[in-house]
């Protein structure tokens, strides 16, 4: 592989970007699948003689296609096993070409990565469609930062010049220039993990001297952030969930520990090939859960284990990590020390991040690998003509067929996500999933996509076939449950849908959405009291806020239905839009009416004689007229009533003037 070409592939990778492809992950390892696949078919690609240092990486590209034996879900398998094929390959492509060459070749994608970073920082170019960080093209802030490490760090080492290498003073210029660039729009991305890994990786650059300062550099790259500070910035949407964001240190030594848990279980073979996803919310821990979902406000699953090393153990066993460090101490060996920086930054992004599913991040990493064998000394094979044909017959035919499904399919699933975006063409949403899924019937997110289009559209034959996949594939997954009780609601399997609703609230007791659909199953079998209950339990502030409209909804459905409980459920929204009424405005007309209507209703309904709420709403309107005489003497017949402790939470903050009356102390 020549210099310019690599410089196109890891281009390719870094540019193209569709803000509707439901993985920018998925579709980039198999944009590297297919280029890679296409550079092995080609005769002559191969280099004739390797070093021995590509042992290791080999060996371990054929341990995890050989782990994908027993995984429970093959297709992930397989396509975690190619992308290592893949990257085995690109070492092999990079020991062809000298350092400086290949380091040459990270520029333009450097360069290209940083200036679209600062441009849509700084509000010079529009934000991608439904991304609203500083992205640059690659979809996730964290991918853009693991790209700009990596290239800021081979601008280093390039300016400086690798031991043994001429670098012309054109190049040097170009690769400090690249270097002030990738510091400054790392600044503007803010990953910490970026921002640790670009130093570590210029450490060696900055331990020999040289002609160019790198130190200074970087010191000029911050310095051009803050010049491009006062400079227009786009408005961004304000993100509610990053402000209460839990530390992402203590999120990871949960997840840390999770996957700790699965190696013991499976030390020696692991878990298989790609299937920490599948495998992890069996070990997933309660602590953990509660920092990424908010509290159960949110729906999230890790992906992978924030640890390159820790995931390989998972899916491999120790013989999978043996192999990883032996190949990454064996390359590190065989380079000088001062060329060393790229691949340190490398070994900084995998241990707190997930770089070797990055495609960019991890082509540029394993082509400057390769690069740093080139000339060096140590053992060299020869591979005959036909066996490098063998090869890469072999090997480009799997890239090729792994790639085309993994970028087919998020290419023909974007085409649902942009109908569903514009709320047009319910019936081609479906028909885009589904050409999606011929390509990659085994996928997990496509298949949710196709069971979610299939329940609005009520076709329940098509959500049971996907859903009883991923039941099967993932049975602890979250959003697998809820949407199997959607289903089961949808089908009219009530009790089976309470059932597995009961199993999933002991999981999250304060989610909103689950705390709404238990209440409404109650009201269904004739449960209105546990409905109520089951609302006025629930947390969250934002049910709270709706609960009178959500109270109104189940009184009317059950009003709909002749159901005994809707007098309780019509009594209870009359309670709630009271309290919000003497909330807003205690001692207003509108406070007194919401209140008149309340007691009116429960008087109604018969269960008036033993309920304080009226007399405890009346004191509080007294008091907020003025009326302290009055307030104080409806205690001695409150004293009679009970008000039940839920009534009390909610009516919250309006106890406390009444509180402040001896006669109701004692009371409240």
């Amino acid at each position: 592989m020549r210099t310019g070409a690599a410089a196109v592939v890891l281009l390719l990778l870094a540019v193209p970007h569709q803000a509707y492809w439901p993985d920018y992950e998925v579709a980039r390892r198999g944009l590297l699948a297919v280029l890679v696949g296409l550079a092995c078919l080609l005769p002559g690609t191969l280099p004739a003689r390797v070093p021995l240092a590509v042992g290791p990486w080999n060996a371990l590209a054929l341990w995890f296609l050989a782990r994908c034996i027993g995984a429970t879900n093959h297709g992930y398998a397989l396509e975690t096993a190619a992308h290592m094929l893949a990257l085995a390959a690109l070492l092999l492509f990079g020991t062809a070409v000298p350092l400086t060459r290949m380091l040459a070749a990270t520029l333009p994608t450097g360069a290209t990565v940083a200036l679209w970073t600062l441009a849509q920082a700084f509000g010079w170019i529009d934000a991608l469609p439904g991304v609203h960080d500083v992205t640059a093209t690659l979809g996730n802030r964290n991918a853009a930062a693991e790209v700009l490490a990596l290239c800021g760090a081979a601008s280093a080492l390039l300016a400086v010049g690798p031991r043994g290498e001429s670098v012309s003073a054109r190049l040097r210029w170009a690769a400090v220039v690249t270097l002030a660039a990738c510091t400054a729009a790392l600044v503007c991305n803010g990953s910490r993990s970026g921002l640790l890994a670009l130093p570590v990786g210029c450490l060696p650059a900055l331990l020999r001297p040289g002609r160019v300062p790198i130190l200074a550099v970087l010191a000029a790259g911050v310095g051009l952030w803050w010049a491009l500070g006062d400079a227009p910035r786009a408005p961004q949407q304000p993100n509610t969930a990053a402000v209460a964001a839990p530390s992402t240190v203590e999120v990871r030594l949960e997840l840390w520990r999770g996957g700790l848990d699965m190696v013991r279980d499976r030390p020696i073979l692991g878990h298989g090939s790609g299937q920490f996803g599948t495998e992890y919310p069996r070990y997933r821990r309660g602590r953990e859960w509660e920092l990424s979902t908010f509290g159960g406000r949110f729906l999230a699953a890790p992906a992978a284990a924030h640890n390159d090393f820790l995931q390989v153990a998972i899916e491999t066993g120790l013989p999978g990590l043996v192999l990883l460090l032996v190949g990454a101490v064996w390359v590190l060996c065989r380079a000088p020390w001062s060329s060393s920086g790229p691949l340190l930054c490398f070994a900084v992004l995998a241990s707190v991040r997930a770089p070797l599913g990055n495609a960019p991040a991890v082509a540029t990493a394993a082509l400057l690998g390769g690069a740093l064998l080139h000339g060096s000394a140590g053992r060299m094979l020869a591979l005959p003509f036909r066996q490098r044909l063998l090869k890469g017959v072999l090997v480009g035919g799997m890239l090729l067929w792994f790639g085309v499904a993994q970028l087919g399919s998020q290419v023909a699933a974007a085409g649902m996500l942009r109908r569903t975006a514009a709320r047009t063409d319910p019936a081609g949403q479906l028909a885009a999933v589904e050409r999606a899924l011929r390509l990659r019937p085994y996928d997990h997110t496509l298949r949710g996509l196709r069971a979610q289009a299939s329940l609005q559209q009520s076709a329940w034959a098509k959500a049971r076939t996907d859903l009883e996949f991923l039941r099967r594939t993932r049975p602890d997954d979250e959003l697998t449950a809820r949407l199997w009780i959607t289903l089961l609601r949808g089908e009219g399997r009530h009790q089976e849908a309470r059932s597995a609703l009961e199993a999933l609230r002991r999981n999250a007791p304060d989610d909103p959405e689950l705390a709404l659909w238990s209440a409404e199953l109650s009201v269904q079998f004739g449960d209105g009291r546990a409905a109520v209950a089951t609302l006025y339990a629930a947390r969250d502030p934002r049910l709270r806020a709706q609960l009178a409209v959500l109270l109104d909804q189940l009184a009317g459905f059950a009003e709909r239905h002749a159901l005994a409980d809707a007098k309780l459920l019509r009594t209870e929204q009359a309670f709630v839009a009271t309290i919000d009424r003497m909330t807003e405005a205690p001692g207003s007309d509108a406070a007194e009416r919401a209140f008149e209507r309340f007691r009116g209703l429960l008087v109604a309904s018969g269960t008036s004689r033993g309920d304080a709420r009226p007399l405890v709403l009346f004191a509080i309107q007294a008091l907020a007229l003025g009326k302290r005489q009055t307030a104080a003497t409806l205690a001695g017949v409150a004293k009679t009533r009970t008000l039940e402790p839920q009534h009390r939470a909610l009516l919250g903050a309006l106890l406390i003037p009444l509180r402040a009356l001896p006669e109701w102390r004692a009371i409240l």
